[in-house]
């Protein structure tokens, strides 16, 4: 019965944890842009800096990304974005590599967003539609609201991952090869 109990609270609280991001704030009391003293837009400014293929990864110091882990491959088109932050204000942004303009341009998600702001839960899940069949280059970038001048691995993090989206041909080869496997142990086995 015990068991029962601390089953049902811990399954609780991980459901309560994971709507939790769903109320999170999602910009209340932050200026969508913010304007340096010579008139220059700084989120352009931001953008340049992060949409640059020769900007280096950091550490994860303001946000760590729980997903995805490293360079990652799936069969569905769907994937999922997530992770935490202890740091208050902090803004995080989503870019998708560019082949032909060789340059990593903002990326929605499938709410319509490029860029949200990490609210009181300290989390974030966001769902991403992987454009192409192979590799797919997601850079994650999230730096603090506080009007300053970025600055990588102080108030700025760059992370950039690549998720391979598999063909569907590859996953039916793979089953293939696991029945022809299997059918093979099972001759050699007699079973």
């Amino acid at each position: 019965m015990l068991k029962r109990l601390i089953g049902i609270v811990v399954f609780a609280m991980l459901v309560m944890g994971c709507c939790l991001s769903t109320y999170a704030n999602d910009g209340v009391g932050v200026s969508a842009t913010n304007e340096i003293n010579d008139g220059i837009n700084q989120e352009e400014i931001n953008d340049t800096l992060f949409k640059n293929q020769e900007t280096e990864d950091t550490e994860q110091f303001l946000v760590t990304i729980t997903r995805p882990e490293g360079d990652e491959s799936t069969f569905r088109k769907s994937y999922i974005v997530c992770g935490n932050s202890t740091a208050e204000s902090i803004t995080v942004k989503l870019f998708m590599y560019n082949e032909e303009s060789e340059t990593f341009e903002p990326f929605e998600n499938t709410e319509g967003e490029c860029s949200w702001n990490i609210g009181l839960s300290g989390f974030f899940i966001k769902e991403i539609q992987l454009p192409n069949v192979g590799a797919n280059r997601i850079r994650i970038a999230a730096f603090k609201n506080s009007g300053e001048e970025l600055v990588l691995g102080e108030n700025a993090q760059v992370n950039t991952f690549t998720v391979t989206l598999l063909d569907s041909e590859v996953k039916n080869s793979m089953k293939r090869g696991f029945f022809n496997i299997n059918q093979m142990l099972m001759k050699i086995f007699g079973t």
